[in-house]
């Protein structure tokens, strides 16, 4: 019980501290803590699910072996997994969101700034639970106005909607992204990440950064083609 309590203390801590940091010095000014109706807590249900369900397993368009997405499962299994539900926007104001998401992006960095290797598979799910299907790419909107400004801070984000039609990296006719609810998931720059930051030189360069000295110490292998990925970058941005 002592670890399963630690992990909720931890994160109870995130949602406390995103809600304290959105109503200062940013313009979002809604609730200090996220408290779920029960409404709330079935959609909240719904989307770890799906988590579990869809992103955690294997499907036979995706292109490749392995899960939906890989990192998912190895979070929820180490208890690193985290969701935070968004009840009182319903995306219209796309300025509201846009400072939702920098104050978790903040707040996230804040409490885990991978001090331990294990600190690497944090992630948050920000899940905007009422804003509509019809109005669910203002998270592609987010996604594309923001991704460089968090990859230099070391964050991905990847975003879903009901209605995505971003295909998979080895199958674009595969409509991967898409989730019950408008949702935006933050995550540590991991080594894998070459996949897919290789053509955006700020988000290189704060990868690079990170691992370019385990590349020149060999520690990384090329079985996945990461090596020549990272070659071909640094030859593309002149680094």
């Amino acid at each position: 019980m002592g670890v399963i309590t630690e992990r909720w203390k931890q994160a109870r801590d995130l949602v406390v501290r995103v809600g304290l940091r959105a109503g200062v010095g940013r313009r979002y000014t809604g609730k200090r803590m996220q408290v779920l109706s029960p409404e709330g807590l079935t959609k909240a249900n719904e989307v770890m699910a799906w988590a579990r369900g869809y992103l955690s397993h294997p499907h036979p368009e995706l292109g490749r072996s392995g899960a939906v997405c890989p990192f998912v499962p190895r979070a929820l299994n180490t208890g690193r997994f985290y969701l935070v539900l968004h009840e009182e926007v319903d995306g219209a104001d796309l300025t509201v969101l846009r400072d939702i998401l920098l104050s978790h992006g903040d707040a996230f960095l804040e409490r885990s700034g991978q001090r331990a290797p294990a600190d690497e598979l944090d992630s948050l799910l920000i899940v905007f639970s009422r804003v509509p299907p019809e109005r669910g790419s203002v998270v592609d909107t987010l996604h594309t106005e923001l991704k460089s400004h968090l990859m230099k801070k070391g964050l991905m984000l990847a975003q879903f909607h009901p209605l995505a039609e971003k295909g998979a990296i080895r199958n674009e006719r595969f409509q991967a992204y898409r989730a019950p609810f408008p949702c935006i998931v933050l995550r540590h720059m991991g080594v894998h990440d070459i996949v897919f930051l290789g053509h955006n030189a700020a988000a290189f360069s704060e990868y690079a950064r990170r691992f370019g000295p385990r590349y020149l110490r060999g520690e990384i292998g090329n079985e996945h083609g990461y090596v020549d990925l990272y070659r071909a970058a640094r030859r593309r941005h002149g680094a």
